[in-house]
């Protein structure tokens, strides 16, 4: 199965959370993001096609995809 996972945009509702980082990158329990989230939960239920849609801060999100 594949899935899409949109991540661009600048998080204007999450801040001043995003002021500083992607909004996807926000912290939401300790040791968890809420694109970790996402990806994990798509990964246990079997997605082994994911494609992410970075734009504003994509540098950020592409980085944090290959270190975790």
């Amino acid at each position: 199965m594949k899935a899409l996972v949109l991540t661009a945009g600048l998080g204007r509702r999450m801040q001043p959370l995003s002021k500083n980082q992607h909004k996807t990158l926000l912290e939401i329990a300790p040791g968890h993001t809420i694109l970790g989230r996402i990806v994990e939960s798509l990964v246990a239920v079997g997605i082994d096609d994911i494609v992410v849609v970075t734009g504003y801060r994509a540098d950020e999100v592409e980085e944090y995809l290959r270190t975790h």
